[in-house]
């Protein structure tokens, strides 16, 4: 990446994301939330690595941010990739929802070598607060910024199911003894110089390469490199949305530190990080519903709603029909909530009624294109048959769309 000198001033807040294909439209709902909340203040540089995507899907992402003060640029990492494997192997290890991209963060002190200061941020995250807040905060003259994992935490101290017992067992293995200093590598904040001068990137490519089958790698690694290095963050800059039904009033594995900290989070966090498989795309959840307020203007809709659809429904198979099959009313716009009553309050106070029957029908064009396929809908009599009578005029305005 060529340098520019003019992306070291102040007001310039630069943020990194790395994104597979399968992973580019959720992450354009975190940008599309990201630019809901940025100040005229600043200039907001984002820049997307990857690795060969289409050029065509990258585009369309940039086409969903329309915001003067926000820039978007991608850094194909091809050539970079080859060299590491060239010295190093390939040596980067994928589980479950792992995948290669998870590392790229490990190299952004080599590849933004010449800025001050970067934001990284997973893609599974919405914003709730303006993110130059953040850039803003004082490291103390640590190498990195970082959240304290709470989830982790608590599974280590419980121990009561086999996936607790598994977080236990994986410290042991990487002899990591600080464990309520173990952060989540969600989101981080670099200062490039310190980690230059410290040579994290070699230092992080040496740990994968000498331990294998690590529980969280990319996480692992940092926390191995970085340990003593971090300064700790307000948990409301990585609130994870497991807190809310993990904890509950239960908080005795817990220090009453961190207990307070929580507390304080959950009132108002400002940016809030789906981690685990189970993610807002995938699953219901009555927590999922403000992931959902971003997508329906989003230009990836149509595609996440049918990758919804068809991880819900295993016998439908895109690739081998002719039509998509959309069961519009209940996987459309149903997708957060487990009664009607809970879904049309949501759509008077989100969309506004009219609105509401247009973004379906935009999401259904979107699908449409990217899957090159016709759609095969319920009949509008269908879709509405469970209608509350003092919302069914927007049946009729469906009709003339």
């Amino acid at each position: 990446m060529e340098k520019d000198n003019s992306m070291i001033f102040p007001y310039h807040i630069p943020i990194v994301f790395a994104v597979d294909d399968n992973y580019l439209p959720y992450m354009s709902i975190a940008l599309n939330s990201l630019v809901d909340r940025v100040s005229n203040c600043y200039k907001y540089n984002i820049f997307v690595m990857h690795l060969n995507i289409d050029l065509e899907r990258l585009n369309r992402l940039k086409e969903n941010i329309r915001n003067n003060n926000v820039t978007i640029e991608f850094i194909n990492l091809n050539q970079y990739l080859k060299k590491i494997f060239k010295e190093y192997g390939n040596i980067f290890y994928e589980r479950s929802y792992f995948t290669t991209a998870m590392y790229y963060r490990i190299f952004i002190p080599e590849i933004f070598s010449n800025f001050k200061k970067v934001i990284y941020c997973d893609s599974d995250v919405i914003f709730k607060a303006d993110i130059s807040h953040l850039f803003f905060i004082d490291l103390n003259n640590k190498e990195i910024g970082a959240c304290r994992d709470i989830a982790a935490l608590y599974a280590y101290r419980k121990r009561e199911t086999v996936w607790q017992q598994n977080i236990r067992n994986n410290f042991d293995k990487i002899n990591f003894r600080s464990i309520s200093d173990y952060f989540n590598s969600g989101v981080i904040v670099f200062d490039i110089v310190k980690c230059i001068q410290m040579k994290t990137v070699s230092k992080c490519l040496t740990v994968i390469k000498n331990i294998d089958n690590l529980y969280f790698p990319d996480q692992d690694v940092l926390n191995i490199v970085f340990c003593g290095h971090v300064h700790f963050l307000p948990l409301e800059w990585n609130f994870l949305w497991t807190t809310y039904i993990e904890y509950k009033d239960n908080f005795m594995y817990l220090p009453k530190k961190i207990i307070n900290e929580i507390y304080k989070a959950k009132t108002k966090p400002k940016i809030i990080h789906y981690i685990s498989e189970t993610k807002p795309w995938k699953d219901k959840n009555s927590f999922f519903v403000e992931w959902w307020k971003f997508p329906r203007k989003n230009l990836f809709y149509g595609e996440i709603l049918c990758k919804k659809l068809m991880i819900q429904n295993s016998y439908v198979n895109l690739n081998q029909n002719n039509c998509i099959y959309v069961d519009i009313l209940d996987y459309l716009l149903l997708l957060p909530y487990f009664n009607f009553d809970d879904l049309y309050k949501h759509i008077e106070q989100l969309y506004n009624l009219e609105n509401f029957a247009l973004y379906r029908k935009n999401a259904i064009i979107q699908a449409e294109s990217y899957y090159k396929k016709k759609s095969f809908l319920l009949n509008i009599d269908e879709i509405y048959f469970f209608m509350p009578k003092k919302n069914a005029y927007i049946k009729n305005i469906e009709e003339q769309l």
